[in-house]
């Protein structure tokens, strides 16, 4: 019976190149044909974790929409956000809470809080509990609270323009004004939202 694998036996002459019964000839067809197909079998397997891994370059340059997102709001960067897909959601929350807003207005940039709320970014969105010494101070605040603590004047007017709560208070009571003196007198200079 030819199973169509190397009969048992005699290991030395199933595996001589130079057999030349019609075992030995099998034995060598055989290894040939699973010779190619593995090496058929590596190509598809090279060719599949390539189509599977993204590349390198291609995320470096071009990251997660809600990365660049917030990367903009940080640096105050309206060209990028205008040309983020529409799929995004400016209203979009990072941990714990921190919207593109959040950061844009404590950090005064004027036509970044423009565009967002142009482009219907919720204006009074508030923060989460903040991982720092004082975050508890913080949470609740609305991104006209920042923009006061941190005395981005022109910010704070857009907001109240645009209708922002004026009466709005962190989850501890306090207000802008309030943020400020914390701040002080825990030494800082200003709250720095950002996004890692």
């Amino acid at each position: 019976m030819n199973s169509g694998f190397p009969p048992h036996g005699n290991a030395t002459s199933a595996h001589s190149a130079a057999d030349t019964t019609p075992e030995g000839k099998a034995t060598a067809e055989y290894a040939a044909n699973l010779r190619e197909a593995l090496a058929e079998a590596n190509s598809t397997i090279q060719l599949l974790q390539q189509a599977l891994v993204p590349d390198k370059q291609a995320e470096e340059d071009d990251p997660p929409p809600y990365e660049a997102f917030f990367r903009a709001c940080q640096n105050g960067d309206v060209t990028v956000l205008t040309d983020l897909p529409a799929s995004v959601d400016l209203n979009h929350r990072a941990s714990p809470g921190v919207t593109g807003l959040h950061i844009a207005a404590s950090k005064g940039h004027l036509e970044v809080v423009r565009h967002l709320l142009d482009n219907g970014a919720e204006l009074d969105p508030r923060l989460g509990l903040l991982n720092c010494s004082y975050g508890y101070q913080l949470a609740g605040a609305t991104p006209l609270i920042l923009a006061e603590a941190n005395r981005r004047t022109e910010v704070v007017q857009i907001l109240l323009a645009r209708g922002a709560d004026r009466t709005a208070t962190t989850d501890r009571g306090l207000t802008g004004q309030g943020i400020i003196q914390l701040l002080q007198r825990l030494g800082q200079g200003t709250i720095n939202l950002h996004i890692t």
